[in-house]
Parts: structure tokens; C-alpha cells; sequence
């Protein structure tokens, strides 16, 4: 009837949905550059499906610092082949939906 709405306005409060991986993006040396037996480091900015930045952890986060790391090997004659590995990381909250990731590449 075009009349106001009892209470209203209302004043909604909006935030993001859990971490999705593939929409949170990562930058850092870290990513592109390590030496095996040496800490390396990248950050994470954390987003949901519709990637919106995250701010605040949430209950249902889930975060697991999972790397394929290629690395050359010699085989037993001597001949370079490239592997690929999986390191496991660990990670810090810097605030802001951000993380400071940390990994040391194993051969």
C-alpha cells in the first residue's frame, strides 16, 4: 500500500561465506623460487566463492598450506628428471583475510 515498514530501515549486516580456494589468490618469492632445506614464504588473501575478501577467520575455515613442488633429481645414471612433491606448510593470521605462509622444500 506504499505505506513505511514497521521497523524499518533495517540495517543488515553482510559478510563473506567460508574460504574457497580457488577464488583466494597468494603472491610472494614462495611460490615461484625455493632451495630445498630453506623456509620460504608467501601470503594469501583469503576470499569467499564469490570472492569477496574475507576479514575475520570464520568457524567453518578450513586452511591447509599443500604445495606441488617441482624439483630435479638425478636418476641412477645421472641424468636430470624433474619430480614433483607435495610439502605441507604452516600459516599465520596477519589480519584482514590475510596469511603469512611458511614451507622448507624437501628433496
Amino acid at each position: 500500500d506504499g505505506g513505511p515498514i514497521i521497523g524499518s530501515p533495517f540495517h543488515p549486516l553482510c559478510v563473506p561465506g567460508v574460504t574457497f580456494g580457488s577464488t583466494s589468490s597468494a603472491e610472494g618469492s614462495g611460490l615461484t623460487d625455493a632451495m630445498a632445506g630453506v623456509e620460504d614464504y608467501f601470503t594469501v588473501q583469503a576470499r569467499d566463492l564469490n570472492a569477496n575478501e574475507k576479514q575475520t577467520w570464520q568457524e567453518d575455515d578450513e586452511i591447509e598450506i599443500r604445495l606441488e613442488v617441482s624439483v630435479t633429481e638425478l636418476d641412477e645414471d645421472g641424468v636430470p628428471q624433474a619430480v614433483v612433491k607435495t610439502v605441507y606448510g604452516n600459516y599465520t593470521s596477519i589480519g584482514d583475510g590475510l596469511y603469512a605462509c611458511r614451507y622448507t622444500a624437501t628433496v
